[in-house]
C-alpha cells in the first residue's frame, strides 16, 4: 500500500502506524535493536541538542506487513461458547485461552484497518484505515455498530490515535506537514493543533492519566535511535527525554509506581542473541525516571505492542516467533519481506507472572488495546484482510486465578454483516 511504503521510505519502518513500529519487533539488525537498557535521563533540551544521546548509526532491518500472508480462518465467537483450554507443553506458568472468544469489529474489504483504541467508556472504537484511499485517515465507530465516521481527511497519513482520559481529545501522528509529528484535535473531529514541530519523526502518542502530558517516540537526530519523550500539549517548548524505546504507553492509573510515580510501558530490544524486543516498564515523575523493569522477554520470540489493563495491574502484548533466517537486512531489502503469519496475544501480570495465551497460534494478532469494556481490541488478518477484532478478557482473568468481578461489563459483539447491511462512512 502506498501509505505504508511512504512511511517505510521516510523513517525506515514497516507499515503505517502502529503497524508502523510493529514488526520492527521480530528481528532487528540496526543499532535500534542493539540498544542497551535505557538509562534514566531527563532533559529540557531538544533531541538534536541532548548531550546524553550517543551516535548510533545504522538502518533499521524490519519485516514488511504490506504483503500480509492470509491466516487460517477462525470460528466466529458469536457462534461458539467461551472456553479455556490447558497448554500442552511449553512454559509451566502458562495457560491458553480458546481463540474462539473473538468477534470482528471492523469489516474493511479493501485496504486495511489498524491502530485501534477505545474511548474511556469502551463504547466507541477509534482507528486508522486505508479503506477509502491509499493514505490513511482516522475513523470512529460504535463497537457494537456498523456506521463509520471519518474524522480526518488531510493530505498525507494520519495514524496512531490515542483518546484523552476525559474522552474529549484525540492525539495522533501525521505526516501532513512533511515529516511525522504529533497532533491533537477534538475526539469528534475538527481542527488539529500540531504539538511537535521539529524536523525529526515523532510517533505513537499516549496520554498521562490526568490528560496533561503526552509520551511519544522520536527518531533522534543525533542518536539515530528511537527515543521516548514527554511533553505537554499547548506547552511543547519544554520536553523531557526519558530513555530509549518504542510504543510507550502511560499507565491509565496515576501513582502506581514507587513513591507515587507513574508507570510507562514500552518495548525495547535485547542486547544479545537475536536482539529482538522485550516489554519493559519505568517509573516517571517530574522529568525523572527510575525502576527500569523487564516484564516479558524470550530468547526465541519478540514481545511487542504492549498495552495496559484499565487497572494498570496487567499487560497484553503480541509475541512473534523469530525467523533466524532473516539475518541482516537494510530497509530496501526488508521491503520484500512478508509479515509472519503467526503472532499471538499474551496476557501477564505487571510483575511478569501468570502468563496466558489469548489467541493461540491461528493467525497474526497484533496492536492490542485494552478498554474499560473488558475487551481487548486488536488487529488480525484472520479473513485475509487487516481488520480489527476484539476478545473478551474475562476467561483470561479467570485463568490467571482472578475473579469475574475484576472485569467491567463487556461490550456486546458487533452485529453480523447480514443483519446490518453495508458499512457507511461520513466526514
Amino acid at each position: 500500500m502506498d501509505a505504508r511504503r511512504t512511511l517505510v521510505n521516510r523513517i525506515g519502518m514497516t507499515g503505517l502506524s502502529g503497524a508502523a513500529l510493529l514488526l520492527a519487533s521480530c528481528s532487528m539488525s540496526s543499532q535500534a535493536s542493539r540498544d542497551p537498557a535505557p538509562e534514566p535521563t531527563s532533559s529540557d533540551a531538544t533531541a538534536s541538542s541532548n548531550p546524553n544521546q550517543p551516535p548510533a548509526p545504522g538502518p533499521l532491518a524490519v519485516l514488511n506487513p504490506m504483503n500480509s500472508i492470509p491466516s487460517p480462518a477462525v470460528i466466529d465467537a458469536r457462534a461458539v461458547g467461551l472456553g479455556v483450554i490447558p497448554v500442552t507443553g511449553g512454559d509451566q506458568d502458562s495457560t491458553r485461552v480458546s481463540p474462539f472468544n473473538v468477534a470482528q469489529v471492523t469489516f474493511v474489504g479493501e485496504g486495511s484497518a489498524f491502530d485501534p483504541t477505545l474511548t474511556p467508556d469502551g463504547k466507541t472504537l477509534v482507528f486508522a484505515g486505508t479503506q477509502h484511499r491509499p493514505t490513511s485517515d482516522l475513523y470512529s465507530k460504535p463497537v457494537d455498530g456498523r456506521v463509520v465516521t471519518q474524522l480526518t481527511s488531510a493530505s498525507g497519513d494520519d495514524a496512531m490515535p490515542s483518546v484523552s482520559p476525559d474522552g474529549t481529545r484525540l492525539a495522533f501522528a501525521s505526516n501532513r506537514s512533511g515529516n511525522w509529528d504529533i497532533f491533537v484535535m477534538p475526539v469528534s473531529g475538527g481542527p488539529a493543533v500540531q504539538v511537535t514541530t521539529d524536523s525529526g519523526d515523532e510517533l505513537h502518542p499516549s496520554w498521562s492519566p490526568d490528560g496533561a502530558k503526552l509520551v511519544f517516540s522520536r527518531l533522534g537526530a543525533a542518536s539515530g535511535r528511537w527515543e521516548m519523550w514527554v511533553t505537554e500539549p499547548g506547552n511543547n517548548a519544554v520536553s523531557h527525554f526519558i530513555g530509549y524505546g518504542l510504543f510507550p504507553s502511560w499507565s491509565p492509573v496515576a501513582a502506581t509506581g514507587a513513591g507515587g510515580t507513574d508507570k510507562i510501558l514500552f518495548q525495547l530490544a535485547r542486547q544479545r542473541g537475536q536482539r529482538s524486543f522485550g516489554v519493559w516498564t519505568l517509573d516517571y515523575k517530574d522529568g525523572q525516571t527510575s525502576n527500569l523493569t523487564e516484564i516479558a522477554a524470550s530468547p526465541t520470540t519478540a514481545c511487542i505492542n504492549p498495552t495496559w489493563s484499565p487497572d494498570a495491574q496487567k499487560v497484553v502484548y503480541s509475541q512473534i516467533p523469530l525467523d533466524a533466517s532473516l539475518g541482516d537486512h537494510d530497509v530496501k531489502s526488508a521491503l520484500n519481506l512478508s509479515r509472519p503469519n503467526v503472532a499471538t496475544l499474551k496476557l501477564v501480570n505487571v510483575d511478569g507472572t501468570g502468563e496466558v495465551d489469548l489467541t493461540g497460534s491461528g493467525g497474526s494478532s497484533i496492536l492490542p488495546f485494552w478498554g474499560r469494556s473488558g475487551r481487548v481490541v486488536f488487529v488480525a488478518n484472520f479473513d485475509g484482510t487487516e481488520n480489527i477484532w476484539s476478545i473478551d478478557m474475562k476467561p483470561a482473568v479467570l485463568a490467571q486465578g482472578g475473579q469475574a468481578s475484576d472485569m467491567e461489563t463487556t461490550v456486546t459483539s458487533a452485529p453480523s454483516e447480514e443483519s446490518t447491511g453495508e458499512e457507511e462512512s461520513g466526514n
